[in-house]
C-alpha cells in the first residue's frame, strides 16, 4: 500500500505536470493569435498579399488548435504516469480534485471502497 506522504507527493507532481501542459496549450494559442493580429496590421511588411493572408491565418489557427488539442489530451493522460494515484483494486483515478481529499481522509478508494493508503506510522 502507498503511504499518505507518497500519495500526496505524487498528486502534487501530477498537478504541476497538468498545469504545465495546460499553460503550454493556452499560451501558444494566445501567442499565435497575437502574432496573427500583428501580421494583419502590418501585412505590407510581411510579403504576404491580401489574397493569401486569410489562408495563412486559417492555417496558423488550425495548427495552433491542433497543438492545443494535443496539450489537452496530454493533460488528461498524465495521471497514468503516476501509479501511486490509481487504485490497485479497480484502477480508478484517485489523485485528482476532491477525490484526493476523500482518499486521504478515509484511506479508501472512492470507487470500490477498498483500502488504498497505509495508516500513518505512530
Amino acid at each position: 500500500m502507498v503511504t499518505i506522504q507518497a500519495f500526496n507527493d505524487a498528486a502534487k507532481r501530477c498537478s504541476k505536470c497538468q498545469a504545465l501542459w495546460s499553460a503550454v496549450g493556452v499560451f501558444q494559442l494566445l501567442g499565435v493569435m497575437g502574432l496573427l493580429g500583428l501580421a494583419r496590421e502590418n501585412r505590407a511588411d510581411l510579403l504576404v498579399d491580401a489574397v493569401a493572408l486569410p489562408f495563412v491565418v486559417a492555417g496558423a489557427m488550425f495548427t495552433s488548435f491542433l497543438v492545443l488539442l494535443f496539450c489537452i489530451l496530454k493533460t488528461g493522460r498524465i495521471d497514468r504516469a503516476f501509479p501511486e494515484l490509481a487504485c490497485p483494486h479497480c484502477d480508478a483515478e484517485l489523485g485528482l480534485g476532491c477525490r484526493r481529499l476523500i482518499v486521504v481522509a478515509t484511506r479508501n478508494c472512492t470507487n470500490c471502497g477498498r483500502r488504498v493508503l497505509a495508516e500513518p506510522a505512530a
